[in-house]
């Protein structure tokens, strides 16, 4: 008969969260995304509560499995494991994607406003 699994059986894993280095959690802290050539973990830092994403290669997420971890469900954001190409993104690129969205928002509000006149108000303005 195989002993229920206590405090005393559970799995603890080590990982690195991107600002507090390395930490500790309990297995259930982790959720492991298994695709067809790309795998991923993901866990909530338990010293600052920050969400981490890692990838994992095929070997590494199978030794997971392996271990008792469960694979998520759903969807995952594999697109954080895309190369990426280009400079960073600045405050300048922040501030002119700014500038567009308002500009935009301010075309649909006049287009919104135009149609909720109706052709009476653009007779009477002449």
């Amino acid at each position: 008969m195989r002993p229920e699994p206590g405090p005393e059986m559970m799995a603890r894993f080590e990982a690195r969260c991107a600002w507090c280095g390395p930490v500790g959690f309990e297995a259930d802290g982790l959720k492991l995304h298994v695709g067809r050539e790309q795998s991923l973990f993901e866990f909530v830092c338990p010293a600052c509560g920050r969400l981490n994403l890692r990838p994992l290669a095929v070997r590494e997420a199978a030794t997971l499995l392996a271990a008792g971890i469960h694979q998520t469900r759903g969807l995952a954001p594999f697109e954080l494991l895309e190369a990426r190409q280009g400079p960073p993104i600045g405050w300048d690129d922040v501030l002119e994607f700014h500038e567009e969205l308002d500009r935009l928002n301010r075309t649909l509000i006049d287009a919104s406003n135009r149609r909720a006149a109706g052709p009476a108000m653009e007779r009477n303005a002449a």
